[in-house]
């Protein structure tokens, strides 16, 4: 694909959940072919951010106490609860065209909210290597913990899944 396109806000332009974001002077998201170049592409309020990164081996979106409910009030929602709530920390990588061909990623949730109820902590993260994916998974509530962990392997043809469970009820 030999498409470009390039993208940039005013330093105070972005308005999520009632909120101005900050975001730093010459900030722009390009994409040229089938690579992206981001610089000072991050938007903070208060003490959340989140952000396009990218390097000649790395393009990745991280997070850091970003609360769920600035991307989730887009949709609109008729009941009298809040959808989801909850603070999302982490990064989901992306593979840059030659390198690795899937995406890695390590992200939390804590505390997480469905419809104003809590529902505990999250956990997740996956990491690939060659033609084998690494996963963890963990849940946690004053009542359960569930925790899980293997691989896939043999991605390109016929992946063969290794998983252990845990699960605890109190």
């Amino acid at each position: 694909d030999s498409g470009f396109f390039s993208l940039s806000f005013l330093p105070d332009g972005l308005i999520l959940d009632n909120a101005p974001w900050k975001i730093a002077e010459g900030n722009r998201l390009e994409k040229q072919g089938n690579r992206w170049i981001a610089e000072h592409f991050v938007f903070s309020q208060s003490d959340q951010s989140v952000g396009f990164i990218t390097d000649d081996t790395t393009q990745k979106i991280v997070f850091s106490n970003f609360a769920l409910q600035n991307a989730i009030n887009i949709i609109k929602y008729s009941g009298s609860q809040r959808l989801l709530k909850g603070n999302l920390d982490g990064e989901v990588i992306f593979p840059v065209s030659g390198n690795e061909k899937y995406i890695n990623a390590k992200l939390s949730i804590n505390p997480l909210y469905v419809r104003d109820s809590l529902v505990g902590k999250i956990f997740a993260e996956v990491k690939t290597k060659n033609d084998r994916m690494d996963l963890e998974f963990s849940f946690e509530n004053e009542q359960n913990t569930m925790h899980v962990t293997g691989d896939i392997d043999h991605l390109s043809g016929t992946p063969t899944l290794n998983l252990e469970a845990i699960i605890d009820i109190k």
